[in-house]
């Protein structure tokens, strides 16, 4: 809703239904495999009546109505390739059927509207689209020993495609944009022994994207506007580690480190503006992320344990959108705990999060930033029956 309306909305929500059934295998062997299928449906409507008197000298009327359907069907097996190798392939087609109806009238109740001389109302819709995507994967792993292994795999997901669904204010705005779909390709090593006083998972990955969806301006009958539509390609690629340590059997460190760096690769664009997007970065997307814990167990007794704790978490600057135009300043958050749990059935615990009560944001726009969660605190009680 533009700035110089006051809006009154009416939205409606129909519940999502979800249906899904599965067959597998039941005695786990050498060739393991699950089939099934899944549908999915929901509905949402939304009725606006949009004050323009100050500026249009009228008041526009919008009914809008979208409605979701999705068929799938999936398929997987893993076997044993070698004593110490194994593959695992999968495979899902699902078929997204949206459909996006409704209209933006000019109601002109006071008969001086100029409303139509600065948008092609009404704008009247009812669009339909149906996609069938594949997706899949397709992971091999190598038993270094008992506790150690290596991966690699590559698989293909998508984003489903729609429509922008907000306000219409001609009829080519509300045409649908395709999927998106991702190629994936990662890597990596696990050494994981159950009760080892250390324990480690590093992988890399390369992600591929195509259609990528997002916000950009078209002009239709002469006006141009904003709208969510396929902008282009991009590229992203990186490297997580995470660490397990246990100097001794009551205490317990994590820590973790992830590395990214990401490029939009290709540009669809018709201003300047949207041009100059490539090479950005993707949005909410920062170079470093850094995760860390301490916990470590007192046995007070042969009925009650003491566990304080100590957690922290580190994100490096990034961007809000894809016009890199709304940076988010880098930030670090501290959060205490402690729990006090009697013979293993009740729990009581008092918490601590951002200590330092940060002042952060956690994303937005050019225009808006959404304030990250200040200091709280509190207690908690738990059981278990």
């Amino acid at each position: 809703t533009m700035a110089w309306f006051y809006a009154a909305e009416w939205p409606t929500f129909a519940p999502p239904l979800t249906i899904e059934a599965r067959l597998q295998n039941r005695d786990k062997g050498n060739i393991n495999w699950t089939v099934g299928g899944a549908w999915f449906k929901d509905k949402i409507s939304l009725f606006s009546t949009l004050d323009g008197a100050d500026t249009f000298r009228t008041v526009f009327e919008a009914n809008y109505l979208q409605r979701r359907e999705s068929l799938a069907a999936f398929a997987d097996v893993d076997f044993k390739v070698a004593p110490r190798l194994r593959a695992d392939l999968g495979v899902r087609i699902s078929n997204e059927k949206n459909r996006f109806s409704g209209y933006t009238h000019d109601l002109n109740p006071y008969g001086v509207s100029i409303g139509s001389l600065v948008f092609a109302l009404p704008a009247e819709f009812d669009n339909k689209l149906s996609e069938t995507s594949p997706s899949g994967r397709a992971t091999v792993t190598y038993e270094l020993s008992e506790d150690a292994r290596v991966y690699g795999s590559v698989g293909r997901g998508f984003r489903a495609g729609g429509f922008d669904g907000s306000t219409i204010w001609s009829t080519p705005e509300a045409d649908a944009f395709k999927s998106e779909s991702v190629w994936a390709y990662e890597g990596g090593v696990k050494f994981m022994p159950a009760r080892g006083p250390v324990q480690f998972e590093v992988a890399g990955f390369y992600y591929d994207f195509s259609n990528i969806q997002a916000g950009s301006f078209r002009t239709y009958d002469g006006a141009t506007t904003s709208v969510r539509t396929n902008v282009g390609k991009a590229r992203s690629y990186g490297g997580e580690a995470s660490f397990t340590i246990r100097p001794v059997r009551p205490m317990t460190i994590n820590f973790g480190v992830a590395l990214l760096d990401t490029k939009v690769t290709a540009i669809e664009a018709i201003t300047a503006a949207e041009k100059a997007r490539l090479g950005n970065d993707l949005p909410f997307a920062p170079n470093m992320t850094l995760n860390g814990s301490i916990r470590y167990e007192f046995a007070l007794n042969d009925r009650m344990t003491l566990t304080p704790q100590v957690d922290a978490r580190y994100v490096d600057a990034y961007y809000g959108d894809l016009d890199n135009t709304a940076p988010v300043g880098d930030f670090a958050l501290v959060n205490a705990r402690i729990d006090l749990k009697i013979d293993q059935r009740w729990t009581v615990a008092g918490f601590v999060r951002n200590i330092a009560d940060v002042d952060y944001t956690t994303g937005g726009s050019a225009t808006q930033a959404f304030s990250g969660t200040p200091r709280t605190w509190g207690v908690s009680l738990g059981a278990r029956f």
